[in-house]
């Protein structure tokens, strides 16, 4: 049999363990071509817009191997061990090979989960069982594999380039290989004395793809430089830079890099470690944690002015000659640097929190939550402060002061908090889950506290199981130092409090959303909708019975015409977007005023519900199921919710689906790359949006009405066939 190894992604890790698996198991191993400008052409057209080069490059490859193979070795990566996750997007990347819309052989994908399983050789021996191989001769294979990826790692460590490695490799087939790669080694001396040394880091898939990288590696060597790539940087002192933050860096690759920024820029760290003149830090435009992670990295380099840093930012329009310019340029910085005077300032300098100020905490909006959350706190003994609502002047705010590749609810969030301690808040409520790790969210609070105090403000954050590893029990620890109040009086206040809040607030939204295809005098309900809004905030929570009866009373007074048959149309997508009326551009009210019936499939208190027991949201088993056809495991977030729900949107006789995401939204773009599969299988029209800063009110509209027509013409052409 024929197998065909894709050269992208984690090929730059593993080839050597996946290659000399599948030969002693008897397989030929053909990998893909090197990449060239046509595989990078022919993966974007293959790949989502919103996907990062990486993805589209990978696609690229999978296509080049169309018609060569019998079939492709794609496993599935989710963690190389706790808290070492890889990008949703590499999870999901069997289940886009399988979107393809190409004659794809069958697919060779283990299931690599080492947080689950800390037996790596099970996935392999369930490999070795889909080709048809013994548990005996998997076993062999698997430890010869072993040994292969041991050498291959020993030789990087030592200082073997990856790419000279796996070129030996790939010419000899056999460890031996590297210990020549070793020998062959040795790079141009710089004449001018002692060679520069400069610390390559980034996704491996980013620095050691020639073409991706335009070979910055190869030319820093010509430049007289020494690259010290992430491999080589030993692991010990990387795990103790990272644990040294307090944050829990949870993917595998940023853990690698943020370890080794905090390594070489903190001079208070293993002393006995060799030291660089110098970073440059390799990122794909559109990867999400890297978003994150070089947001905190640029802030940290404005503070070790003696350390220069360099990034560089991929994308398919990157030019060679743009990239040398900048290197020449910063080499002889670099250089000018370690001839001069080497002051340093302080990697993190000490926190202020607001000493001798009352307490007055703030949170961030999402949708309708400020309204349970202000009462909740207020009911703990807190003074609230609830910022502006989102507005545009929140959102440019938190653009102007964001990693620019952050998404919009980090923007959003970011902006709420600069209004709100500017309205002299000394305590802000972070959010998160501590039940996932494919989202971004669960990094938001330590690079927001990041920003925020090098913006100069002096604050607490409170993390909501976000960011810091004992942050847990955080918002209890400290309602029980400032109002002495227990963990079950929380919980009942929870419950009393917050819950019936949240929940009345979401019946007025849903009440909205029944009553605004059928009322006359177009905006009736959304008014009404938000002064009940109004009102629940002002309210006692003993008193949210009788008010609701009235609330419900006014939406049946509205003038309606419950004749009409109004469209029938699904919002589905990541939870922020969907609870926000200002991100998504008040699309709900939108589409009921297009004459559409609007049904969402995300709840706060359903997400809250089903965290506390999953049983009590059977509708999110339903979705669960039904995505099983299209994607293999739980990728997180809503990701598998929004492709199930538009399967079972369309059993349900829905007319069309809504699917609204944040720009470079890790889950959803595997969401998006498989919903094309989705909507072939279950009839159901859907039409996605990606949602920034640069989203337009009218570029929105025409496309939902567009969209809106096309649902009519389709429902009529429904009709008039059930009639005939």
């Amino acid at each position: 049999m024929r197998v065909g190894i894709p050269r992208a992604l984690m090929y730059y890790e593993y080839y050597p363990l996946w290659r000399t698996f599948l030969e002693r198991l008897g397989c030929e191993v053909v990998a893909s071509r090197a990449t060239t400008r046509a595989l990078v052409e022919a993966g974007s057209q293959l790949a989502v817009d919103e996907a990062c080069l990486p993805v589209k490059l990978a696609l690229g490859h999978v296509a080049d191997l169309v018609g060569t193979c019998d079939a492709l070795f794609v496993p599935r990566l989710i963690t190389l061990g706790p808290r070492r996750f890889l990008c949703p997007k590499l999870v999901g990347f069997p289940d886009m090979v399988r979107a393809l819309p190409l004659r794809c052989p069958a697919l060779v994908s283990p299931t690599v989960d080492l947080a689950a399983d800390a037996r790596p050789e099970r996935p392999f021996l369930d490999a070795a069982r889909s080709l048809g191989k013994g548990t005996a001769a998997a076993s062999a294979a698997f430890a010869a594999a072993c040994a292969a990826q041991r050498d291959f790692e020993r030789a990087v460590r030592a200082g073997t380039p990856v790419r000279l490695a796996l070129e030996e490799f790939e010419r000899k087939g056999h460890a031996s290989a590297f210990a020549s790669a070793l020998r062959r080694e040795a790079g141009p001396q710089d004449g001018g004395g002692e060679r520069l040394r400069l610390a390559l880091l980034g996704h491996p898939y980013n620095i050691h793809d020639p073409y991706l990288s335009m070979d910055i590696a190869l030319r820093l060597e010509a430049l007289g430089c020494e690259v010290l790539a992430l491999e080589a940087v030993p692991e010990g002192p990387v795990e103790r830079a990272v644990d040294s933050l307090g944050w829990n860096v949870y993917w595998a690759f940023g853990r690698r890099v943020l370890g080794s920024v905090v390594h070489f820029m903190d001079g208070s760290l293993d002393r006995d470690q060799p030291r660089v003149d110098g970073l440059v830090y390799v990122v794909s435009f559109g990867c999400g944690p890297d978003a994150l992670l070089k947001g905190v990295v640029d802030l940290w380099a404005k503070r070790r002015p003696d350390l220069p840093y360099m990034p560089v930012v991929l994308d398919e329009h990157s030019a060679e000659t743009g990239l040398l310019t900048r290197l020449e340029a910063f080499v002889d910085m670099v250089r000018r640097v370690r001839e001069g005077s080497r002051a340093r300032g302080l990697l993190r300098p000490e926190r202020r929190g607001p000493e001798g100020r009352r307490t007055l905490v703030s949170f961030p909006h999402a949708g309708i939550v400020h309204i349970p959350l202000r009462a909740m706190v207020e009911d703990l003994g807190f003074d609230a402060l609830v910022p502006p609502e989102n507005t545009r002047a929140a959102l440019d705010i938190g653009a102007k002061h964001s990693p620019e590749l952050a998404c919009i609810p980090f923007k959003l969030m970011l902006g709420n908090y600069v209004e709100a301690l500017e309205r002299g808040a000394t305590h802000l409520l972070g959010f998160g889950s501590r039940f996932g790790a494919s989202c971004r969210l669960y990094f938001f609070s330590p690079v927001h506290e990041e920003l925020l105090r090098d913006m100069g403000y002096a604050f607490e954050m409170v993390s909501l199981d976000a960011g810091r590893r004992d942050s847990g029990n955080e918002i209890v620890r400290l309602v029980r130092s400032r109002v002495g109040r227990s963990f079950w009086d929380f919980a009942r206040l929870f419950f009393a409090t917050f819950m019936r809040k949240l929940l009345a607030c979401e019946k007025v939204e849903r009440l909205a959303m029944q009553t605004r295809p059928y009322e006359l005098r177009r905006g009736d309900s959304t008014r009404l909708a938000r002064r009940a809004l109004q009102a629940i905030d002002r309210a006692e929570p003993r008193t949210l019975r009788r008010l609701m009866r009235e609330i419900e009373e006014e939406f049946r007074a509205i003038p309606a015409d419950r004749s009409r048959r109004p469209l029938r149309v699904g919002v589905i997508g990541e939870l922020y977007v969907l609870l926000d009326p200002f991100a998504n551009h008040n699309i709900e009210e939108r589409l009921g005023e297009l004459g559409a019936l609007v049904t969402r499939n995300f709840w706060t208190s359903k997400k809250i519900l089903r965290t506390i027991w999953r049983r009590l949201d059977p509708e999110y088993h339903r979705a669960m199921r039904a995505s099983e056809e299209f994607l293999g495991v739980d990728i997180g977030a809503e990701c598998n919710v929004t492709v199930g729900d538009t399967v079972n949107y369309a059993r349900e006789g829905l007319d069309g689906v809504v699917h609204l995401m944040p720009f470079t939204c890790m889950p959803e773009i595997v969401a998006e790359s498989v919903l094309p599969r989705a909507r072939a299988a279950s009839g159901m029209p859907t039409v996605t949006f990606a949602l920034d800063e640069q989203t337009s009110d009218a570029g929105l509209q025409t496309r939902l009405e567009a969209f809106v027509d096309l649902l009519s013409r389709s429902s009529r052409r429904r009709r008039a066939g059930e009639r005939a």
